[in-house]
């Protein structure tokens, strides 16, 4: 009996401990760490968490499906804003806003495992067909721009070729 009444106090004791150190916050440095990456796993197949990430990209298939502009980025030592803006015509958009907006866009078929091609950017920005030269243009600047690459340097028609993100 005495034995038992030790087991607990000290079963107490050390779920006491555990809740006491939770409450206070994960230094920067633990969060960053491997070991939670096989949990993270865990919970995501068990349909309580997503994998991380996942909600940029749901926010910016939303922003595409309303051709909004692009959502814009700031990164600090400590957090990261995300910037989002309202409703624009592609006429009132100015040139980085479109490259932006064709590097996510890419960004996007590349997580789906597709290639950005005229068709897509039309589509992302509600160009007319007769107006394909508006969506080759906006290629164009956003493949100067550095952010999306030819994804078979072998085509050299523009009219049959596709890019991907400059990373891939």
């Amino acid at each position: 009996m005495v034995l038992e009444k030790f087991n607990m106090e000290t079963w107490k004791d050390k779920a006491i401990k555990i809740l006491q150190d939770s409450l206070f916050p994960v230094p920067i440095e633990l969060n960053e760490l491997d070991w939670k990456s096989g949990l993270s796993t865990k919970t995501e197949r068990l349909g309580i968490c997503e994998r991380r990430g996942s909600g940029i990209d749901r926010a910016i298939e939303a922003i595409e499906e309303r051709r909004l502009p692009a959502v814009k980025f700031e990164k600090s030592e400590s957090h990261t804003r995300v910037i989002l803006f309202p409703p624009k015509e592609l006429k009132a958009m100015s040139k980085t806003e479109k490259i932006m907006a064709c590097y996510q866009h890419a960004y996007l078929l590349f997580e789906d495992r597709k290639e950005l091609n005229n068709q897509s950017v039309r589509e992302r920005f509600g160009i007319k067909k007769n107006d394909s030269s508006v969506a080759s243009r906006i290629i164009s600047d956003t493949f100067e721009a550095g952010l999306i690459i030819p994804s078979d340097p072998e085509i050299t028609s523009k009219k049959y070729a596709t890019y991907i993100p400059y990373y891939a």
